[in-house]
């Protein structure tokens, strides 16, 4: 009696086994398996997943072509996915062994949803990234990489990246390594995906330095930055070895609005230039930046010095995007100058600058010894720089208490040693205060 009951437990126990590992198998080892894994992570990220032709299986290697994913303002496409893996029964686990996928193009679109109440959030996106089982990605590599935003604008290039993660009812990312022209990062962290989103993330980069015929070379940099919190709030720092700055801060709701509100503070920095006497020394810099990454206010006061001239104090209240930031108001003070800006300043590639200058004060005494002070020269300046080429629209510059005045437009190309204008002036004579 005892031996027939064990046979009842026994042999259900034994098929379901047999069964288990003949799944297994099929999984591993068949093309079919292999599609129908696919399958079931296509239902599990929506219809907006395809993909091209798929060959081979988990064990003896997978290629998918022409994948992507799409949704709601975000395109993701990779040309080419090859990966290799095995699957465990008990727990039921699917491990990567190695991912690598070429060609990634991510493109950020215009949004097609015109009620904003009806936009997934992000916390509703995390939430839907729960896995029914552990995904162990053991080794995933990036060849060529994309950013792109709704204009068609290149944000962002990566040369190759390399990350180790597991994912499950979170994301614990051990490592990742980027590598780009001017860029090399290591990055590691997790998330959870259910509230309060508990996450931290730090990340340990070097910016190259970067030689071309721009007036301003940038120098090679290190940082290191952290973060940790919650949904509802979390900190930031990023402290800069070269140049040394500091910057901390919070982010209201970070996986929602992302309100941050940050500190900027650098104590000195000297940049070189190709020009002579010497480079820039920015100093004393304090700043607050508030708002979006694509829709910030900035406020921001540093003393800029340069070979032969006193300091400068220079305050700035602008607001920008990734691309571009909007100078409302720009003052400069010093001893010999008081001046006004409004314009526009872009760093996306080519980076360009475009300014309207109110000159006030402007004392030639710095150059000209024996210049009166009562005698200082004001006036109106606007000016366009585009592949490093000035090009001057409007120049009109009077001298105080005399009728001399200079009116023109040109350029100057500093990489050619070429200047242009064409000027017209009222009442010139030596000395021009006379």
């Amino acid at each position: 009696m005892r031996r027939r009951l064990l046979l009842w437990i026994g042999l259900p126990l034994l098929a379901v086994l047999l069964v288990g590992y003949a799944a297994k198998g099929w999984l591993l080892h068949s093309d079919s398996g292999a599609r129908w894994i696919i399958s079931l992570a296509s239902s599990q990220l929506g219809e907006n997943f395809s993909s091209g032709e798929v060959t081979g299986n988990l064990d003896d290697g997978l290629t998918m072509t022409q994948v992507a994913y799409h949704q709601d303002g975000l395109e993701v496409k990779v040309a080419r996915v090859e990966t290799q893996g095995e699957i465990t029964l008990l727990p039921l686990k699917i491990t990567i062994a190695s991912l690598h996928a070429f060609d990634v193009e991510v493109r950020t679109l215009a949004t097609k949803t015109k009620n904003p109440e009806q936009s997934a959030s992000l916390q509703d996106i995390l939430g839907g990234l729960s896995l029914p089982i552990d995904l162990d990605m053991q080794k995933l590599q990036i060849t060529r990489l994309k950013i792109i935003d709704s204009n068609s604008d290149l944000l962002f290039k990566l040369n190759a990246a390399d990350l180790s993660a597991y994912w499950s009812d979170g994301f614990v990312l051990n490592h990742l390594n980027i590598s780009s022209e001017f860029l090399q990062a290591r990055l590691k962290g997790d998330i959870q995906f259910q509230p309060p989103f508990a996450h931290q993330l730090s990340v340990s980069a070097v910016v190259s330095g970067q030689e071309d015929d721009s007036m301003f070379a940038s120098d090679p940099g290190r940082f290191e930055a952290t973060t940790k919190g919650n949904a509802e709030r979390s900190t930031i720092e990023v402290v800069s070895e070269l140049p040394a700055f500091r910057i901390s801060g919070e982010i209201a709701r970070p996986l929602d609005e992302a309100d941050f509100d940050l500190h900027v503070s650098l104590e000195t920095h000297q940049f070189a230039t190709d020009v002579r006497g010497g480079g820039v020394l920015i100093s004393e810099v304090i700043g607050k930046l508030q708002g979006l990454p694509n829709n910030y206010a900035l406020q921001l006061q540093a003393t800029v010095t340069t070979a032969g001239y006193p300091p400068i104090v220079l305050s700035l209240a602008g607001e920008g995007d990734l691309a571009a930031l909007k100078i409302l108001q720009l003052n400069a003070t010093a001893d010999f100058i008081e001046a006004s800006a409004v314009g526009e300043v872009s760093w996306a590639q080519p980076a360009w600058f475009d300014l309207d200058v109110e000159l006030q004060r402007l004392m030639p005494s710095v150059w000209v010894a024996d210049w009166p002070d009562r005698h200082f020269v004001f006036g109106h300046l606007s000016v366009l720089s585009k592949d490093s080429v000035f090009h001057v629209s409007r120049l009109d510059a009077r001298v105080a208490d005399t009728t001399v005045q200079v009116a023109g437009q040109g350029l100057m190309d500093p990489a050619m040693d070429k200047v242009e204008a064409t000027l017209n002036w009222k009442s010139i004579g030596w000395p021009l205060w006379q």
